[in-house]
């Protein structure tokens, strides 16, 4: 099962009496498709179950968003008119609530085609409603896989979507699917396309910053393996730091030394992808494989095991 996470923005009245309604967009996605939407969540939603399928939506936004604009989006002629008034009311004092929006689910999963879910967030001005935010996702995708899109809504929500991508992959141990931003700031003029950007590589990066932090606190290689996979290196190379950390954990130091080494050499400078941001660093934690004695090797493994306040290795 799959979940598309969305958050839904302010509207601007005057720009829609300018433009007759909320400004559409033609959105290109990576892969060249281009699709007009007034909406960038429902444009992601077409494009994923094109790629697979999205089971269900989870749609945000606080007390003043354009909900009411939604509804006029997805209703035809006076369908849920008088839903629609209610809401541009509400919005215009903030007072949209959650009972109202409840009511309005099943007009929504109606015309959007899937499971949908319209849940209400505070502005996340201090750091107790920010994870109010991140308890909401959690509780509504509890399972499958994930994508965010994080285009709409203040600024700094899109922060809140880079940590929540975090906290479902890393505690709850869904799959991100993909970080997806619909960049209105970067429509071009001539074509009038709005480039779709995929920022799947901030959180393969925030997952390298994880690794070499674990591995300060543990010495294991094996942590590094498949994000190396991850970035295109060849699993019979990667699995060469899987065999490492076996060895040394042996105290076959000069096995684990010539499987390093093995990988090394393997690898081609610069390192691709998001590893090349931590050449430098990995490659000073691996500088023991050069002493060429095995005393000396032990000793700055040694050394190493004392910096990670790991005695009992140390002293092995």
């Amino acid at each position: 099962m799959q979940t598309l996470v969305t958050f839904l923005g302010r509207a601007d009245r005057n720009a829609m009496q300018q433009h007759g309604g909320y400004r559409r967009a033609n959105y290109r996605f990576p892969d060249g498709t281009v699709r007009t939407q007034a909406f960038f969540g429902i444009a992601l939603k077409d494009h994923l179950q094109t790629q697979g399928g999205v089971d269900r939506m989870l749609i945000l936004g606080t007390a003043s968003s354009m909900w009411s604009v939604l509804i006029e989006h997805l209703a035809t002629g006076d369908e849920a008119e008088e839903q629609r008034l209610e809401l541009i009311d509400r919005e215009g004092n903030d007072g949209v609530d959650a009972a109202t929006l409840q009511a309005l689910e099943p007009l929504v999963c109606s015309k959007l085609g899937l499971e949908v879910r319209l849940r209400l967030i505070d502005r996340a001005a201090d750091s107790a409603t920010q994870q109010r935010i991140l308890q909401t996702i959690a509780a509504e995708v509890a399972d499958g896989s994930v994508s965010i899109d994080v285009t709409h809504g203040f600024r700094h929500l899109a922060m809140i979507g880079l940590v929540s991508a975090q906290m479902l992959t890393r505690a709850r141990g869904l799959q991100l699917a993909g970080l997806w931003y619909g960049a209105g700031d970067m429509t071009d003029r001539q074509s009038g396309h709005t480039p779709v950007l995929q920022l799947d590589g901030l959180v393969a990066i925030q997952r390298w910053v994880e690794a070499i932090a674990a591995f300060d606190a543990s010495g294991d290689y094996a942590l590094f393996a498949p994000l190396f996979e991850a970035e295109g290196v060849p699993t019979s190379t990667a699995r060469q730091l899987e065999i490492a950390a076996d060895q040394e954990h042996q105290l076959n130091i000069p096995g684990a030394r010539q499987s390093l080494q093995t990988f090394l050499q393997q690898l081609s400078s610069p390192w691709p992808g998001a590893a090349g941001l931590f050449e430098t660093r990995l490659r000073q934690r691996l500088d023991w494989v050069r002493k060429t004695g095995l005393a000396e090797q032990q000793y700055a493994l040694a050394e190493r095991a004392l910096d990670r306040r790991d005695a009992l290795r140390a002293a092995l």
